[in-house]
């Protein structure tokens, strides 16, 4: 699967417990599960505790204190290794004081700016892209800070949603195109900004709206107030948000996520033209999808393949050994729901086939006749440059020119079929998405860098 990922977290207001980020981060963990931290401020002092692991492990002994602004990360690692140096938020002394950042994207050149910041005496301490924000940030000095924000994220190009503590409160900034999710809550006495909606209601929240390609939102004791930054770009949120990275229970651009993904399964059931005794997701991310292929299609939902508790999420695993390590302890099958069936398997999305390695040889040994895969996104064809670590493109299933019954042979299963980029176009804009990025199904990228370098290079 993808690896996209991270959650963002902040809380301002006055005097709330700072374990109240471990209960939002928790909210947020399908978004990152190799390590967690929180920054904050008490009696004008930044402190910070992080640690590798899952939300619990990771956050386990945070300070019984009360705080008035925090902000808080869950990580997978698509920049930097998955070592505690690298987790974040991070910190840096500056002139400014103490400033923190929590990050979900990636810088495009990242190489370049790296390079131009050492050739000034600046000496990196991760192996992150986002610790070059910093360092562009601290080098502002003396402009007022805000200043300094919409200085460096007017200038540096890619994909991020970023939390900036500083001595006086928070800034939340998300790049002109929107690639990553960025939302704003509020609770009685306090705010809250989050990645995703989900993180509100654990900590009696509710949403207030999302945070606007290109805003920047910052909030204090004093209030809330917010400005754009000074490059304008044609909105393109990340259609895989929809198809598998949000919480089914979030919402995303105004929409359910849930609904969409049930529509998106609709669609591929309309055009569906062969016939199974019964339609069973892939757990748990599927599930939606396969509620909407049921429907379209009048074959029953069958839950016959189950997802063991505390599996996790095999996408977000680092390094090839340790998922396919958890591949083999995360499904259990109920063969008096299998044996002797035809079957449509559905699935939201296909990226390498590692799942599907594992579970269709399971599928065949409790008895399945026949098993029809049905994929609710378009082949991804294309890697992607906007924060979510995609394999190469050779690691890319259906990049690799075959049929698409060649394809069905290599996986074991009787038949393959993709939702179309028409029709997953055609449901996003049934909901009134006003722009969405699709380069990894496409190929078209909506950075004119990327898109040049691609064209330029060949296909990476």
């Amino acid at each position: 699967m993808f690896r996209d990922k991270c959650g963002v977290l902040a809380i301002v207001g006055r005097d709330f417990p700072l374990s109240w980020m471990r209960k939002g981060l928790l909210a947020l963990q399908h978004r990152g599960q190799e390590s967690a931290g929180v920054a904050y401020y008490k009696e004008g002092k930044c402190f910070l505790k992080k640690g590798m692991g899952l939300v619990h492990s990771a956050l386990a002994s945070l300070p019984e204190v009360e705080v008035s602004f925090a902000i808080g990360h869950t990580r997978y690692s698509t920049r930097g290794g998955s070592r505690w140096e690298n987790a974040q938020p991070l910190l840096l002394e500056s002139p400014y004081g103490g400033i923190g950042i929590a990050h979900n994207g990636q810088i495009l050149e990242e190489d370049s700016w790296r390079g131009q910041l050492r050739q000034k005496g600046v000496s990196f301490e991760t192996e992150t892209d986002t610790e070059i924000f910093l360092h562009l940030l601290a080098r502002e000095y003396p402009r007022p800070f805000s200043q300094a924000v919409r200085e460096v994220f007017s200038k540096v190009e890619g994909a991020f949603s970023v939390l900036l503590l500083y001595p006086q409160g928070v800034f939340a900034v998300r790049d002109p195109y929107g690639f990553r999710p960025l939302c704003l809550g509020r609770g009685e006495g306090f705010y809250v900004i989050a990645s995703e909606s989900v993180a509100f209601a654990p900590l009696g929240a509710s949403l207030v709206r999302e945070i606007q390609p290109g805003e920047v939102v910052h909030i204090s004791q004093r209030g809330i107030e917010s400005f754009f930054l000074s490059r304008t770009c044609r909105a393109a949120f990340c259609s895989f948000e929809w198809i598998y990275f949000s919480s089914e229970a979030s919402l995303y651009q105004g929409q359910s996520v849930e609904i969409v993904r049930r529509q998106l399964g609709y669609a591929l059931g309309e055009e569906e033209e062969g016939d199974a005794d019964c339609v069973v997701p892939i757990p748990d991310s599927a599930i939606p999808a396969a509620l909407g292929f049921s429907e379209a299609v009048g074959a029953p939902l069958e839950l016959a393949v189950r997802r063991r508790p505390f599996a996790g999420r095999t996408f977000i695993e680092p390094g090839e050994k340790l998922r396919r390590e958890k591949l083999q302890q995360k499904y259990l099958l109920i063969p008096s729901l299998l044996q002797g069936r035809s079957i449509f398997l559905v699935d939201d999305s296909l990226v390498r086939g590692n799942t599907l390695s594992h579970l269709v040889p399971l599928l065949r040994r409790e008895g399945v006749e026949e098993i029809h895969l049905r994929i609710a996104s378009p082949p991804i064809r294309h890697p992607c440059f906007y924060g979510v670590d995609t394999p190469t493109r050779e690691e890319l299933l259906a990049s690799c020119h075959l049929s698409f019954e060649a394809l069905a042979k290599r996986l074991g299963v009787d038949s393959l079929r993709y939702l179309s980029l028409e029709k997953m176009k055609k449901v996003f804009y049934s909901f009134g998405v006003p722009g969405f990025c699709d380069a990894c199904f496409s190929g078209v990228y909506p950075t004119q860098r990327v898109f040049q370098k691609v064209n330029c290079h060949g296909s990476p």
